[in-house]
């Protein structure tokens, strides 16, 4: 009967611990890690069973390079990501959600109004792409690359998976930039919440393998200047090119912009001329 008491309190921990991780609750280090392992593999497995399963036959003629991935090019892929997710635990999300008093973040609208509440979102949005875009030059200088940002160049038809995959210390430096942002600057709970969900996102959306917007919105007056999966398909490919995350502005005006008005698949013969 000891037994029996001791299996059924183990069983009352165990769910206890899984209720309290829903509720965000009393979690530990590994509990914030569990949360985004199961966002990061649901979120890639989900989009490439969409993508390449349930929807192939519309998407196969949207495909942007005409390449097969490679199991053991995923993997790779998959093994930088897990240490990608450790390291944004590490020094931003547990830190962040177990010591929130430390930063600027807040909960009530009121304070400091609906105006900072609706323009902060785009406020974060232009800062990550400005910190991205010229830290992203950085690491292509050579020292940079030939160090740390080959292994993600290593990707050279990216897949949905290959969105956290980097080097450890790339991923400090694209996690770290937001830390003093939110000890310095009032962040609503939400508007971060949708900050971080649109950079998850985008990432993905970078590495899908296929193009999803329509050729009438990419070459379009406007919308020539969103990021898109050809668009960082393209720097995969030529390592020189496209090195925004969500608009093309800044490549734009630093003379980085490489566009592919072409049909998919990429000709790599029209792209190097």
């Amino acid at each position: 009967m000891n037994s029996v008491k001791i299996v059924a309190v183990h069983i009352a921990d165990f769910s206890n611990y899984f209720h309290d991780l829903a509720r965000f609750k009393g979690l530990d280090f590994f509990g914030f890690y569990f949360i985004e392992l199961c966002k990061y593999f649901l979120s890639a497995i989900l989009i490439w069973f969409l993508i390449y399963k349930v929807f192939w036959p519309f998407t196969k003629s949207r495909r942007i390079q005409n390449k097969d991935f490679l199991f053991s090019e995923i993997a790779r892929e998959i093994f930088f990501s897990l240490s990608h997710l450790l390291i944004a635990v590490a020094i931003l999300i547990y830190p962040i959600k177990k010591y929130y008093l430390h930063t600027a973040i807040y909960y009530s609208t009121s304070q400091h109004g609906y105006l900072w509440f609706c323009t902060s979102f785009f406020f974060l949005i232009l800062l990550h792409e400005s910190f991205f875009y010229w830290s992203h030059y950085l690491l292509h200088t050579d020292f940079m690359y030939r160090s740390i940002h080959f292994v993600h160049h290593k990707s050279k038809n990216p897949s949905p998976f290959s969105s956290y995959c980097l080097h450890p210390v790339e991923s400090f430096l694209q996690i770290i930039w937001l830390l003093p942002v939110l000890i310095l600057i009032p962040i609503h709970f939400y508007v971060l919440s949708a900050f971080l969900g649109a950079a998850l996102l985008v990432a993905f959306g970078g590495h899908l393998g296929v193009e999803l917007y329509p050729r009438s919105l990419t070459q379009s007056r406007w919308g020539k200047y969103l990021g898109s999966a050809t668009y960082h398909n393209i720097h995969h490919i030529t390592e020189a090119h496209n090195l925004g995350l969500y608009f093309r502005f800044w490549d734009f005006w630093m003379g980085t912009d490489l566009t592919y008005t072409g049909n998919l698949p990429i000709s790599h013969e029209a792209l190097s001329k």
